[in-house]
Order: structure tokens, then sequence, then C-alpha cells
């Protein structure tokens, strides 16, 4: 599952082969597709930004919930954390280039 959320993720090389398409469809004269890609990879973006936040801050209060209630019943806190967290913290998408940023205002 971990892997697949990673994938899902473009990296570095293939964020440069989308900025690549966005140029190339923009200077073909094919803004309403490079606008599509453009939009889509945004969305892409916004919505990983959103999982990892929702995710981050869900498991926050679940830790909060379970520290308050080994403090209530007098239990040692042991929180552990599964070595993978740090991974799926580290998830995100890589930003379009700041070009493709600038062209950004020519495509809306």
């Amino acid at each position: 599952l971990i892997v697949t959320m990673q994938n899902i993720c473009p990296d570095e090389h293939y964020v440069a082969v989308i900025g690549e398409t966005i140029t190339f469809l923009f200077q073909s004269g094919k803004q309403p597709l490079a606008r599509l890609l453009f939009e889509a990879y945004n969305d892409l973006e916004s919505i990983v930004a959103r999982s990892q936040t929702a995710r981050i801050d869900r498991d926050a209060k679940e830790m909060d919930e379970k520290r308050r209630k080994a403090r209530k019943e007098g239990l040692i806190d042991d929180a552990v954390e599964h070595p993978c967290e740090k991974n799926i913290n580290a998830i995100c998408s890589v930003p379009l280039s700041v070009c493709i940023q600038n062209i950004s205002s020519y495509l809306m």
C-alpha cells in the first residue's frame, strides 16, 4: 500500500516531462490541452496535500486521545511510531517548475 501511495505521485523526472509537455502544447497552439494538463496536475498536487494534512491531523488527534486516556487511567504512554510513518509523511507532489507556473497565467 505504501509503495502504491508513493508511486501515485510523479517523481522529479516525470514532473519535468509533464512541464515540457505543457510547454510544447502551449507553443503548438494547443492551449486547451495545455490548460487541461496543467489543471489536472494542480488538482493532483492539491488532493495529495489535503490528504496528507487530513491524515496527519487525524493521526495527531488519535494520538492525543490515546495519551489522554492513558493518563486518565494512570498508564505510562508508550507511543511508538511505526518505521514507515516517516516515509508516508514524506509523500508529496513535486511542484511544476516556475516557468510552467508563469505560463499558467496565459492558460487561464
